[in-house]
């Protein structure tokens, strides 16, 4: 979900980050939003035509009532079938709330009467904010910022791993891996036990197991570039590459982005390797305080 509008001209905005996902998928999905007692469905096969421009859907709201959307808040869920694909709460109400985890912010609070849009920044996948006075909404087009979408994701849930095993790239764009030197998946000790949880992962041995993914130029970015990481360690000692994207230039230079561990500290490195000198041109230390071994944690750089 990616925009509310709450007073005139109301309307729901939903993005699709995924260019796979296509309308035979989505006109199956619902978005129930409740304020107070009252709750409207409304799904996304009954689409506004006039303002819908994929990947953002839009969704007419003039039937549903918000309420005080300061002093009573409303929460929103999106649904696929009795999946929950994303969740709302709106100054603290959490009544359709279920014990899910999700990968963006999923709530926000405010004390002003005249919000009148509340809407993600970046566009598609970033913290919600809000808006007073008079917005016109940005329905069936981007919210002013960022209009990014994922070039690659590998969940590595594949059943197994093995020398000709494709590691799918779940965003549609074809940038699948390939396991090398014997690097596995398990099931064991998943990040998020239960339903829906999580499921598989890659199980790295920190001497030279890894997935390599062939170059495609979407995955090395314009002007912005952000990785993200689920990782579970079981020693930080040594440098570890939690992952890079390295461009070659002929022998005669290389451009070099990505995560890396280093002791206790996570490193986010871009280097440029130009005649055999390496540059280093951005190297930010991310001084976080690092969890136990053996736990699952989350790392971002952009």
């Amino acid at each position: 979900m990616n925009e509310f509008k709450v007073d005139s001209n109301k309307f729901i905005e939903v993005k699709i980050l995924r260019q796979t996902i296509t309308a035979s998928t989505y006109e199956d999905w619902s978005v129930r939003v409740c304020a107070g007692s009252n709750c409207y469905v409304k799904l996304l096969s009954d689409l506004d035509s006039t303002t819908t421009n994929f990947p953002w859907l839009v969704i007419d709201a003039s039937t549903i009532d918000f309420g005080n959307v300061k002093n009573d808040g409303f929460d929103a869920v999106l649904r696929d079938g009795t999946e929950i694909i994303d969740y709302l709460s709106v100054n603290g109400e959490t009544g359709q709330f279920e014990s899910c985890a999700f990968p963006y912010d999923n709530d926000i609070s405010f004390n002003n009467n005249g919000t009148k849009l509340i809407k993600r920044v970046p566009d598609g996948f970033g913290d919600w904010g809000s808006e007073q006075g008079s917005p016109s909404g940005t329905e069936g087009n981007g919210n002013g910022a960022s209009t990014s979408v994922l070039a690659g994701e590998w969940r590595m849930e594949e059943p197994q791993w093995t020398g000709s095993t494709q590691i799918i790239d779940e965003t549609g764009n074809g940038n699948n891996g390939s396991p090398n030197n014997g690097v596995i998946n398990d099931i064991a000790t998943p990040a998020l036990v239960g339903s829906p949880g999580t499921c598989r992962y890659g199980e790295f041995d920190g001497s030279n197991d890894y997935v390599q993914v062939p170059h495609a130029s979407e995955l090395n970015g314009s002007n912005e570039l952000t990785y993200m990481a689920w990782i579970r360690p079981d020693s930080w000692n040594g440098t570890r590459q939690v992952f890079a994207k390295s461009v070659h230039g002929g022998g005669q230079g290389r451009v070099q982005m990505g995560l890396f561990s280093e002791g206790t500290i996570i490193s986010e490195d871009a280097q440029k390797l130009l005649a055999g000198e390496k540059m280093l041109i951005l190297r930010c230390l991310l001084l976080v305080e690092l969890g136990p071994m053996s736990h699952w944690f989350s790392m971002v750089a952009a």
